[in-house]
């Protein structure tokens, strides 16, 4: 599909009630058309699988659900390391809210087979220390999403606790990380979080998030009250 098709097939699926919803959602984001995940990811699927390249290649940056586009075509396409990180590389840049960074990621982890996860690590782990904060955003969402396993944890942790850039979304993303951990391995994430000095704002978040888990045990969550308090 060209640029101009694309836009066609965007605004053609547009919803303007769905629009207001999504846009209230995405403070900052002004350029929502409201067409929904389901129908972007079924198209993302065809244009991976019909050339992805030359999809890329075409898309505008804006609006928002070309942007959304640009990423789930990168996390469907069937490439080899290089040309997805390539690509992964050109695309950071362009994200500009949690939505587009959660849904690239989401489909990122969902496509990696163990072998490209673990070849992914160190950039994994090298954007989470970025100062761009949708670039630590998705270092650490993709560490929830592909990476909070036995073998990986411990580097988890230490990426988790050594970031750096004092955004919201990047501070947030890490909290919500924490409280994953906890919920997952929750005696080697006490551990560690007790041996750590994390930022009080992190921790009440990362608290408040476990709080809201039905993954975190109800112990684990006293535990995290008291830990959030310093």
């Amino acid at each position: 599909m060209t640029s101009a098709q694309i836009l066609d097939w965007l605004g053609a699926h547009a919803d303007p009630e769905y629009s207001a919803f999504a846009a209230a959602l995405l403070p900052g984001v002004s350029d929502v058309l409201g067409v929904r995940l389901p129908a972007l990811r079924a198209l993302a699927r065809k244009l991976a699988t019909e050339g992805a390249q030359e999809t890329l290649n075409a898309l505008p940056a804006t609006p928002f659900e070309a942007r959304m586009l640009h990423g789930l075509v990168i996390g469907y396409a069937e490439v080899d390391f290089a040309q997805r990180w390539a690509w992964i590389d050109s695309f950071l840049p362009l994200i500009d809210n949690w939505s587009v960074c959660d849904s690239f990621c989401a489909t990122l982890a969902a496509q990696w087979s163990d072998a490209e996860r673990t070849v992914a690590w160190p950039r994994v782990r090298d954007c989470s220390q970025s100062e761009s904060p949708f670039v630590v955003r998705f270092g650490v969402v993709m560490m929830i999403d592909a990476y909070m396993r036995p073998e990986s944890i411990d580097g988890v942790l230490s990426a988790l606790t050594s970031v750096h850039c004092d955004a919201y979304y990047a501070r947030m993303a890490v909290a919500w990380a924490l409280a994953t951990a906890l919920g997952d391995f929750p005696i080697q994430t006490r551990r560690f979080l007790e041996a750590q000095e994390i930022d009080p704002w992190v921790r009440r978040k990362a608290a408040q998030k476990a709080a809201e888990s039905r993954c975190v045990s109800h112990e684990d969550k006293q535990w995290a009250r008291t830990w959030a308090k310093g």
